[in-house]
């Protein structure tokens, strides 16, 4: 288990994003997840059985949603003696600017650091992958 602390997660986060300006930490550290672990939780947190509902359910309602159910599942597995820490998982919601990849415009999805590096997480499919330096043009980042 790897902690980083919200300054480390913060150079993370803008080595791999130049231009984001809002970072929201609200811990001073956090464990940084492995990456197969990471699709593990993502699958067994799916948000993916919601149906969008226009402005009323979309992509933030998605991101909100498997953040939550992520900070729970973690919450659960201490309280079974399941995993031993006081640090949340490093994994959060994000804003950015889709160019064309999901939707045209702003778009929200979940991210993670890794051991392999900044991942981003699609919650209306579940889908996990490394995050190409700028990818979506992130300008707003929530753990």
């Amino acid at each position: 288990m790897n902690i980083v602390t919200s300054e480390q997660v913060r150079l993370i986060l803008k080595d791999n994003q130049a231009n984001l300006k809002y970072i929201w930490l609200t811990d001073p550290a956090y464990i940084q997840l492995d990456f197969d672990n990471l699709v593990a939780v993502v699958k067994a947190c799916s948000v993916k059985g919601f149906h969008a509902m226009g402005e009323l359910w979309d992509c933030d309602n998605y991101a909100l949603q498997l953040h939550a159910r992520v900070q729970a599942y973690q919450y659960d597995l201490v309280k079974k003696g399941m995993l031993n820490t006081q640090n949340s998982w490093a994994f959060g919601e994000c804003i950015g600017i889709d160019d064309g990849i999901f939707t045209s415009g702003v778009h929200a999805v979940n991210i993670a650091i890794t051991d392999k590096g900044v991942a981003l997480i699609e919650p209306q499919e579940d889908r996990v992958w490394l995050a190409a330096k700028d990818e979506m043009s992130l300008f707003f980042v929530k753990f």
